[in-house]
């Protein structure tokens, strides 16, 4: 069955689609709308990052890799009322086994106290829990972790329009520096554009304002809106 590109719920029927995305509804389509920018990102720029990201340090613990998409079964129940869900997280083995652990006993604890889904629910998702608990180490990145970060490369491209069209517009508030990093406004970009991939790849989220920019930050490595300095290749 599919699921929602951008909420993960399961569609039973219907939904939307978005080129080779479905969502539920027509306001998780419009979240999502960043997604059909997928197909016109740089397969090269999507490789790197995919690697980068799989052989990095955990998001979690910080400790080193591999770093791939793994999930947590969780379900509750309280007489007539049963509620499941699947949880997805980008980390290393060892954090999502103790995750899948929680996982096994949350269902345990609190999934069979509902008539007559809790019976019929807990069982199936203890199960993929010890499933996901025993899969092997494929070492490679899933496909779900391509699609992860190939969702968030399209999020930031969507951004770097957005705010280039405000700049465009003659918005206020958006400074333009003198050697700011070049902005990628040709998705396309062959492979030895390298002004336009170190763009997309630099996506970094400033620590002192909160916002996250694709290619403009300054030469110097400073947030464009509040001078604050950070890594280009910070991903926090």
């Amino acid at each position: 069955m599919a699921r929602c590109a951008h909420c993960n719920t399961l569609i039973l029927f219907g939904g939307r689609r978005l080129g080779e995305f479905r969502f539920c509804n027509d306001r998780c389509m419009q979240r999502g709308s960043h997604l059909g920018l997928v197909d016109s990102l740089p397969p090269e720029v999507v490789e790197a990052e995919v690697e980068a990201v799989y052989r990095g340090s955990c998001p979690r613990c910080r400790r080193a890799g591999p770093v791939d998409v793994h999930h947590q079964h969780l379900v509750w129940s309280a007489i007539v009322v049963t509620s499941w869900r699947t949880e997805s997280f980008v980390c290393c083995r060892s954090c999502a086994a103790k995750l899948q652990i929680v996982g096994v006993f949350a269902c345990l604890l609190l999934g069979w106290w509902g008539l007559p889904l809790g019976l019929v629910v807990t069982p199936v998702q203890l199960i993929r829990n010890v499933l996901a608990l025993l899969r092997p180490d494929p070492g490679a990145p899933s496909n779900e972790l391509w699609m992860v970060v190939s969702a968030t490369l399209a999020e930031h491209l969507a951004a770097q329009r957005r705010m280039q069209r405000l700049r465009d517009e003659g918005t206020p508030g958006l400074p333009i520096a003198e050697g700011e990093v070049t902005t990628m406004d040709d998705p396309s970009a062959g492979p030895n554009d390298t002004g336009g991939r170190d763009a997309m790849v630099s996506a970094v989220h400033c620590p002192q304002c909160g916002q996250e920019f694709v290619g403009n930050w300054l030469a110097d490595g400073s947030c464009p809106l509040c001078g604050a300095a950070s890594d280009p290749l910070d991903r926090s």
